[in-house]
């Protein structure tokens, strides 16, 4: 059976409540001209008046950063109940897509590691300041991925799962620049809205060797690592934080 949000048309929907996620005055204009259409016609699409032809729905997806395979996976709900289109729907590739370009999925999963943690999707949702819509989905993905259990209606960690939120060389360039446009956005954020006591910005500008830059890379990523080895011995966690790091030529 398809659910709610194996249609193309709630992935938009879906996309939009991300973004409004991170900035709550995110407009359906300013989406729809991302998209590269009208935002009448967009807004047609999302409240189901208006179909999507399967041109319109390549173009939208290929802007949402989605492979030809994937497009062709969602069906639109004019597709599904016209029987126009076959589809073995690939549920757990779509997940491990949907996990891996999303930032918030990651911080769903460390809420468990706290020690106020709450079951609600009202908490979850006001802790990390997003849509329980987008808690849910996250939820349900998390699960069928097997990083989480369900005991009744209530999930859990799962016991001695090893989990990493770096993304690794083997992912394409969807997954990595999404990813990490997403946590510098984030960023951006914590710069204008966070107290300076609680979060730390920093920057410094270097005339480099470039032979030196895969000597420096190894030591940020040893950065990385011995920063989480510390915060993980904490048995009392307050708070989820993203730790982001940029390193890049400003010389052309």
């Amino acid at each position: 059976m398809v659910s709610k949000l194996d249609f193309f048309e709630d992935i938009l929907k879906n996309e939009l409540l991300r973004r409004q996620s991170i900035n709550s005055s995110y407009s359906l204009r300013a989406y729809a001209k991302s998209l590269g259409i009208q935002a009448s016609p967009l807004s047609a699409i999302l409240k189901g008046k208006r179909p999507i032809t399967n041109q319109m729905k390549i173009r939208l997806g290929s802007v949402l950063g989605l492979s030809i395979k994937q497009i062709n996976s969602i069906p639109t709900m004019r597709e599904y109940e016209s029987r126009e289109i076959l589809v073995e729907f690939e549920q757990i590739d779509k997940d491990k897509f949907d996990l891996l370009s999303s930032s918030y999925n990651f911080a769903v999963l460390e809420l468990f590691e706290l020690v106020d943690y709450k079951s609600s999707l009202s908490w979850m949702a006001e802790k990390l300041g997003i849509a329980e819509e987008l808690i849910e989905d996250s939820l349900k993905r998390l699960h069928r991925l097997g990083y989480l259990k369900k005991t009744g209606k209530k999930y859990s960690l799962v016991n001695n799962i090893n989990f990493t939120t770096s993304l690794t060389p083997g992912l394409t360039d969807v997954f990595r620049k999404r990813y990490q446009k997403e946590i510098i956005n984030c960023s951006l954020h914590a710069i204008d809205n966070i107290d300076i006591s609680k979060r730390d910005h920093s920057s410094v500008t270097i005339a480099i060797n470039e032979n030196d830059l895969e000597e420096a890379r190894a030591l940020t990523k040893k950065y990385r690592t011995d920063m989480v080895k510390l915060l993980n011995k904490k048995s009392q966690k307050t708070a989820v934080y993203h730790l982001q790091i940029g390193f890049f030529p400003i010389t052309k």
